[in-house]
């Protein structure tokens, strides 16, 4: 059986190969072709000259890439055509081509809810402010429409894109089973005390709604008093200008370490210098590197957006609201003891999103929709 997925993700193309910026790499592609005898990839390719070591080349032999930046509509309508089930992960500008085309065709389909388009847009610029009213409408009417939905939370997205089909709330974590001896290790490590303690976050650098000119400012705002025992680093592809400017202009550009992409099998070890994880977000579904933070025993510091409160202890969430402030206030209160009470927290709670327990999940959902019917309108009740 022939499978379709559509996103707007950014491959890369070297050499007549095809890598991943990490979303879609080999690991999460063979959830669909585990499933599925071909994959059809939709998405976005830009053509590079150079390897670099911070993709993931894509080497599973049952996924073809198709370019959407030179796509024509022939070639969309022919595609939907000649495969038997659609997948398509939102929000994405694909989206808009083929759901629609979807039940025009009467072909089944899937939407996978990855994030919120509203706080994607409202938080990204002004011009994200004038079509995020739009793009969350388009959204919302498309999710309550489709036939299947699979969410990444339990429940913030199902509350603003409700569904009353057949939905499953499943993580896209991809999180491998940690040893109780991580949580002992960062225990020993809590007990030390250290003179300088390292914040971390993990995500693009250069998209303003990630959020970390947030905690650069609560640190600005910690170094007026004279405290200047924090560095925080940043793991991340993009440009760092905005952030180093503003890391100048409030004096702390030497405590902001930008430590570029750093490819997915490297990740523990950086968390291994983190003592704090925080998530700045203004958009989020479940962030994975946030999950994946409280499997390496990390106390967290999370903001209210998306699907963060689901995961962290309610005491150390802050607001969008005066979240300078907030972050803050929560650095000053992580004391030892609440240190080592998180750290255990965290590493407990993040059991539930281990690969084998969401696989399984995720498998069952899956073949399910692989074994509805082919026509949308046979499938429907």
């Amino acid at each position: 059986m022939k499978l379709l997925f559509v996103h707007d993700h950014k491959f890369r193309k070297i050499n007549n190969s095809f890598y991943s910026t990490g979303g879609l790499n080999d690991e999460v592609l063979s959830r669909y072709t585990n499933i599925f005898d071909e994959v059809i990839v939709f998405s976005r390719v830009i053509e590079e000259q150079n390897e670099s070591n911070k993709y993931s080349k894509i080497t599973n032999s049952k996924v073809t890439i198709i370019n959407s930046l030179t796509a024509t509509k022939d070639l969309i309508k022919e595609l939907v055509k000649k495969t038997d089930k659609v997948i398509v992960r939102m929000p994405c500008f694909n989206g808009i081509k083929f759901l629609p085309l979807c039940r025009k065709l009467n072909r089944n389909y899937l939407i996978e809810l990855v994030a919120c388009p509203w706080d994607s847009f409202w938080n990204y610029d002004w011009r994200g402010k004038v079509i995020a009213p739009f793009i969350y409408l388009f959204n919302k009417i498309e999710v309550s429409k489709a036939p299947n939905v699979l969410y990444v939370t339990e429940k913030f997205l199902q509350r603003r894109y409700p569904n009353k089909n057949n939905t499953l709330a499943c993580s896209d974590v991809v999180l491998k089973k940690n040893s109780e001896e991580v949580l002992i290790n960062r225990k020993e490590i809590i007990e030390k005390s250290k003179p300088i303690i390292n914040l971390g976050t993990l995500a693009a650098i250069d998209v303003k709604y990630k959020g970390q000119d947030r905690v650069i400012k609560a640190m600005g705002v910690l170094a007026k008093k004279g405290i200047y025992n924090y560095k925080y680093y940043l793991a991340g592809n993009g440009d760092k200008t905005y952030l180093l400017k503003l890391a100048r202009k409030l004096h702390i550009d030497n405590n902001i370490i930008f430590d570029g992409g750093i490819p997915h099998e490297q990740i523990d070890d950086w968390f291994k210098k983190i003592d704090i994880y925080i998530q700045p977000s203004l958009q989020e579904g479940l962030p994975r590197s946030l999950v994946e933070a409280m499997s390496n025993a990390l106390p967290c510091i999370g903001s209210t957006t998306g699907g963060i409160p689901e995961l962290l202890d309610n005491q150390f969430i802050f607001s969008n609201r005066n979240s300078v402030k907030q972050i803050k206030k929560l650095l000053l209160k992580m004391t030892k003891g609440q240190m080592l009470s998180q750290a255990e927290l965290n590493f407990q709670n993040s059991k539930k999103y281990q690969i084998d327990i969401l696989e399984q999940k995720r498998n069952n959902f899956y073949n399910e929709f692989k074994n509805q019917s082919k026509e949308l309108r046979s499938h429907k009740k």
